[in-house]
């Protein structure tokens, strides 16, 4: 039966082709959002994982660009029993560099803009556990007390800029003088330009006597929500975030966006199913003066059963082999265009076969119903 059945697949290559194409297509898009989203999640987390202090916000603003709260709440947070450095950041974006606008470069635009970091460099050199910018320095120097109008920036950015320490880099508007780069190897970390806290101040024009966020470092050994929970009682207007919390309000962003992408993912995956169940009818509707000498020869209705649903599974299985294959090559493609590792579990081209296995059943099964149904002596009459 299985050599027959794989006979009148191949029998008809080009129909038999661009079902597994459709199946193909819809398990490709499954494994990219799968990976990619593993892949996010993993950066993240490894990203977050090299901080050791909390993030404070103004309450119900997650970003610190758009965050504004006192400056002059610096000096009680430090009083909080269990803060070792309260270092003030204000944040902006600066959407150009070098002269080239980012949104004039499409996907590409990314490499045109950058996170801008204002801190005051007395209390950055302060920190130690969670000095990212610092110990990741691979040219250079990091900010000192003094240093206006110069900057840290990332390898990345001095690359595709072709800079190097001693060199000046316009972005957002503002000319700065570049003291040193850094290399955090991550993605989150390697898209910042670092410099004093008054010069973003400028650019920015916002206001006076405000900063975006603190970082706080808690002294070594202390119970991090404690002093989390004391910043929340005694400033309501605050949010302190710690890095768990931060990576928990990250995966529930994209607890959401893998559901958009997952309905907009089932479509082509229907369509598969329908590619295989209008291939499977065509053939039906082709083969019936054969499905009734095979009856008269004394095939049973479940031996048709068999082989119809046999050729449906199997085209559903190749498309899922396919689908795997491309969806692998495609999210490395992809991955090296956006910067961002794809991360396939082992579950998902095992999930992602079975599925497209058990999707080619279900569009052949109103075929091989058909198919058993007949009554052999018409069906070998019929012309």
């Amino acid at each position: 039966m299985y050599k027959f059945a794989f006979r009148n697949l191949w029998s008809r290559p080009l129909r038999s082709a661009l079902s597994l194409v459709g199946m193909a297509v819809a398990i490709v898009l499954v494994i990219g959002l799968v990976s990619f989203s593993q892949g996010i999640r993993k950066l993240v987390r490894e990203s977050l994982g090299q901080v050791d202090g909390l993030i404070v916000l103004q309450k119900e603003n997650p970003d610190p660009s758009f965050s504004l709260i006192p400056a002059s709440l610096e000096g009680p947070i430090d009083e909080i029993d269990g803060v070792k450095v309260v270092s003030p950041e204000l944040w902006t974006l600066a959407l150009q560099i070098e002269g080239e606008a980012a949104f004039r470069h499409g996907q590409e635009g990314i490499k045109y803009s950058a996170v801008v970091i204002g801190m005051d460099p007395k209390k950055a050199n302060q920190i130690e556990r969670t000095a990212i910018f610092k110990k990741a320095i691979v040219s250079g120097r990091y900010l000192e007390e003094g240093d206006h109008g110069r900057a840290v920036l990332s390898k990345e950015i001095a690359d595709t800029f072709k800079k190097q320490v001693g060199d000046s880099l316009e972005a957002g508007g503002h000319v700065y003088e570049i003291i040193g780069i850094f290399s955090t190897g991550s993605l989150v970390f390697d898209r910042m330009l670092i410099t004093d806290i008054d010069t973003v101040r400028e650019i920015s024009k916002k206001k006076a006597g405000y900063v975006s966020s603190y970082f706080v470092e808690p002294d070594e050994g202390r119970e991090i929500h404690e002093i989390e929970k004391a910043i929340e009682a005694r400033f309501p207007e605050l949010e302190a975030q710690t890095p768990d919390e931060v990576g928990a309000l990250a995966s529930s962003l994209m607890l959401r966006l893998d559901a958009f992408l997952l309905v907009i993912t089932v479509l082509p995956i229907v369509g598969g199913a329908v590619a295989i169940l209008n291939t499977m009818l065509m053939s039906f509707g082709e083969r019936i003066k054969e499905f009734g000498v095979m009856r008269a020869c004394g095939w049973t209705r479940r031996d048709l059963v068999g082989l119809v649903l046999f050729e449906a599974s199997y085209l559903g299985f190749a498309g899922g082999i396919l689908g795997v294959l491309a969806g692998y090559a495609g999210t490395a493609l992809v991955g090296l265009a956006l910067l961002v590792e794809p991360v396939t579990p082992t579950w998902a081209p095992v999930g992602c076969i079975f599925l497209s296995t058990l999707l080619g059943m279900a569009g052949g099964s109103y075929p091989a119903v058909k198919a058993a149904r007949m009554d052999p002596i018409r069906a070998i009459k019929y012309e």
